[in-house]
């Protein structure tokens, strides 16, 4: 590397330690929060990735554009402002005490799905390029060099080992949505089983028979030793909150948190 080019990665270099530094104190988040919000009904949609995320953003948006169509991944570049005369509006918070500020006195749902099923979707999708950790929004990716190269075992021991400020969004605990502070703040704070919400939104907003369900996962895709792998202790320490979470939605529709 030329001493130039060097020089005119120093901004950047600095840029990074930064980022890295105020998210390991808690100030700031790697990859913010994503939300979808329903102005008028003061209604929270976090985005969830490898959660029916895709899915979702476009059933939302066919509440105000019934014929709309689109696809993974394009779906996560859509403004769906444009798609809902402003009633559906995509917002990102780079902290938990902005989120929290947003969401006083607001309704919240959040979708979540089984941890292992997640970590497996997580590294089904890696594998294939599907999906870039790190890339969008936060601009890492060549801080932390997750590629689709990467082995089982690195793969986890990465995962387990990274806290969630410091997380990509497709590994990020789903837990980390309704922290204290935050559910503090709602007004309600409502979690759904992601297939059996997805279900009902679907039969609620499309006609015709219609099933939406966009970058779904293919029964048997996934390595098999990442399944067995990710039953280990050391996973199921790194999101115990997840588990709790949707072992408390065994056999229920809903789980009111507040």
């Amino acid at each position: 590397m030329s001493k130039l080019s060097l020089l005119t990665r120093i901004p950047s270099i600095f840029g990074h330690l930064r980022t890295i530094l105020l998210s390991y104190l808690g100030k700031r988040l790697f990859d913010p929060i994503e939300i979808f919000y329903l102005v008028e009904e003061k209604e929270i949609f976090p985005i969830n990735s490898k959660s029916g995320n895709s899915t979702l953003k476009l059933l939302l948006i066919r509440r105000f554009s019934p014929d709309y169509q689109s696809f993974f991944p394009d779906i996560h570049r859509v403004d769906p402002a444009g798609l809902s005369n402003g009633k559906l509006l995509r917002l990102y918070f780079y902290s938990h005490r902005e989120f929290a500020r947003f969401c006083r006195g607001k309704k919240l749902v959040l979708v979540i799905r089984d941890p292992k099923d997640r970590m497996l979707s997580a590294y089904r999708d890696l594998k294939a390029k599907r999906n870039y950790w790190y890339r969008y929004p936060a601009r890492l990716n060549n801080v932390f060099f997750i590629r689709h190269t990467i082995s089982e075992k690195a793969f986890l021991r990465f995962v387990q080992r990274i806290p969630d400020n410091i997380a990509d969004k497709h590994f990020r605990s789903q837990s980390f949505f309704i922290p204290l502070k935050v559910v503090t703040e709602c007004k309600s704070v409502l979690v759904y089983e992601m297939e059996r919400y997805l279900s009902e939104l679907n039969d609620q907003l499309v006609e015709g028979g219609e099933i939406l369900h966009l970058n779904r996962s293919k029964k048997g895709e996934v390595v098999k030793v990442v399944g067995a792998t990710v039953r280990r202790q050391g996973i199921q320490k790194r999101y115990k909150e997840d588990y709790e979470l949707y072992d408390r939605l065994a056999g229920k529709d809903v789980v009111i948190v507040k």
